[in-house]
């Protein structure tokens, strides 16, 4: 009997101890952020704003990276409440300060002309400072408050009014919620069930004409990622990009033409790369017995008021120019004139030089048309009068063979200078613009762009950003000394 009430208290407590270890495995606390704004709205009157960010990975999160991808999550709300309040201007110049885009000042330089000025918790304006903080740093549930005073966006003037300034207190709480254990916590309105943050958050696309690897595929907020591309014999890698989840690029850094970085945004990220066919070397399309080649030679540039304005037509006569600059002997006799390039025209040299070498024709007889836009076809086709006509190219079905540049645009394609834009189309009559222009000389000239060298210095044009899909080209096309 005595052996049998043993057993019976055995089993009576493993069943307990059956019934409270799963609530006790189950039972975990997690971590999220609250953002509350109180201030003047678009209206003038006080508006109040809350958002909440989902559940941080751990309190060994970046602080600073999270509460500014937090603010760019919500900028259409944000900007909805205070658009054009001196707080919205804060926040925008923030965010592209934290994120290396902003041209006039780094992060360290926001702080230091924002955040001098700012009251409120001295523990959270370092923390906020320093791009390497994490929640650790915080108390849970201590409303960490700071106040921005800025003048107010005046419509009248078009101009902030220094008479008119608002005071806006921005709070960063660190909240945190329990499961499991027969508790349920306060849990953050968009975490509810609770969900395991997603394994991988760098998502990478497949190529067919090359390879892409990153150096993770899981990375905590402002954590350096490494990308590297192998294209695919044959290729060369065009551009490689790095998305956000709303859509937004995130800037790159090259360390080698294969090889970039990026420091990781508080959102899942898709990393993509697109590559084109490696262009043919000039010394076998022949262009470099009459145009020189030399990486040392800017032959365009930008406009009188320094900007680029990449997505502009370019001219016939600026087409002209820009070989000018190139050609390696311009002591040519003048065979050809016209009308509409009279003497001391801006470009009667470029003109008349090129036309008597048979490079450019005019749209007739007497007219050169040098302020009208060039065409697709019409710059196409200069281009492969440069060089030893071949017929193997791709042909594109709104360029028949008898189209008059058939033979120019299909010899283009074949040394790999032009791909269309797609589905099968070329274009041909369509104006072709200046960030185009400058991508099929540098390919017709073998000018690959020295990508960390360009990444390292100076944005040269303001309309022109990084994330610009001409960047490496527009950069290399400015590149050197202007020779005509």
């Amino acid at each position: 009997m005595k052996m049998k009430r043993k057993i019976t208290k055995v089993l009576a407590l493993l069943l307990m101890l059956s019934m409270l270890i799963p609530q006790t495995a189950l039972a975990a606390t997690y971590y999220y952020i609250e953002l509350g704004i109180s201030g003047p709205g678009v209206d003038g009157a006080n508006t109040a704003l809350k958002v909440e960010s989902g559940r941080l990975g751990s309190l060994e999160d970046n602080l600073p990276a999270t509460v500014v991808g937090l603010i760019k999550a919500n900028e259409g709300a944000i900007n909805e409440k205070y658009a054009g309040m001196g707080l919205s201007e804060i926040f925008n110049t923030g965010i592209t300060a934290f994120e290396g885009t902003n041209p006039d000042r780094t992060w360290e330089q926001y702080v230091e002309d924002y955040f001098a000025s700012v009251e409120g918790d001295s523990a959270i304006k370092a923390a906020l400072s320093d791009k390497t903080s994490k929640f650790s740093a915080l108390e849970v549930d201590k409303a960490n408050a700071l106040r921005f005073d800025h003048a107010i966006y005046n419509p009248a003037l078009d101009a902030h009014d220094p008479n008119q300034v608002g005071t806006w207190t921005v709070t960063v709480t660190l909240r945190s919620y329990s499961t499991g254990g027969g508790s349920s916590g306060n849990q953050p309105a968009e975490d509810k069930p609770a969900v395991e943050q997603p394994p991988e958050n760098v998502n990478v696309k497949p190529s067919d004409e090359g390879n892409i690897d990153t150096s993770t595929k899981k990375a905590s907020p402002d954590e350096k990622v490494v990308i590297h591309v192998t294209p695919d014999e044959g290729y060369v890698v065009n551009r490689v990009i790095v998305t956000d989840s709303k859509g937004n690029q995130i800037v790159l850094t090259a360390d080698d033409n294969n090889t970039y970085s990026f420091n990781m945004p508080a959102t899942a990220v898709d990393v993509q790369a697109t590559f084109i066919r490696e262009p043919v070397a000039t010394s076998k399309t022949k262009v470099d017995t009459m145009l020189n080649t030399s990486k040392n030679i800017a032959y365009l540039q930008g406009k009188a008021d320094g900007l680029f304005h990449p997505e502009q037509s370019i001219t016939r006569g600026q087409v002209a120019t820009i070989f000018y600059r190139l050609l390696k002997d311009t002591n040519v006799e003048i065979t050809k004139t016209f009308a509409d390039v009279p003497e001391g025209f801006w470009c009667e040299d470029a003109v008349n030089t090129l036309a008597a070498l048979g490079i450019v024709k005019g749209m007739n007889d007497r007219e050169f048309a040098p302020n009208k836009p060039i065409t697709r076809a019409q710059f196409v086709a200069i281009c492969a009068r440069f060089a030893q006509a071949i017929s193997t190219g791709e042909t594109f079905k709104d360029v028949p063979e008898s189209y008059w540049a058939y033979d120019y645009i299909t010899t283009a394609s074949g040394y790999g200078w032009i791909n269309g834009i797609g589905n099968g189309l070329f274009a041909p009559d369509r104006p072709i613009t200046r960030a185009q222009a400058a991508t099929i000389v540098n390919r017709m000239l073998s000018r690959i762009a020295d990508r960390p060298v360009i990444d390292a210095g100076r944005q040269q044009y303001d309309d022109v950003p990084r994330t610009y899909w001409a960047w490496y080209d527009i950069s290399e096309a400015s590149r050197g000394v202007l020779p005509r």
